[in-house]
């Protein structure tokens, strides 16, 4: 593997962690806007699952998408676990 193969496929991590995070601070936006009614680890599979609808329309290399779905659980996994925690 080349230099310019690992320097894309981290840009391509990049891209797909810079997704993610854009659900996450839409969903932590929707939680703030509504009075936490709903779960933070809800709202950010709802949020996800809005950005997928957008990302079938574009050409985006399989490691993106691998990143976002990896970062989104990430994400969902910590948050829900922090949500049992407390009870």
């Amino acid at each position: 593997m080349t230099n310019t193969d690992e320097a894309l496929d981290a840009l391509h991590d990049l891209r797909g962690t810079l997704l993610a995070l854009e659900c996450v601070t839409r969903a932590f936006k929707h939680v703030q806007a509504h009075g936490h009614s709903e779960p933070l680890a809800t709202v950010i599979q709802q949020q996800a699952e809005v950005a997928r609808v957008g990302l079938l329309y574009e050409p985006l290399p399989e490691r993106v998408l691998a990143a976002f779905e990896r970062e989104v659980g990430k994400f969902v996994s910590t948050h829900s676990r922090g949500k049992t925690q407390q009870n």
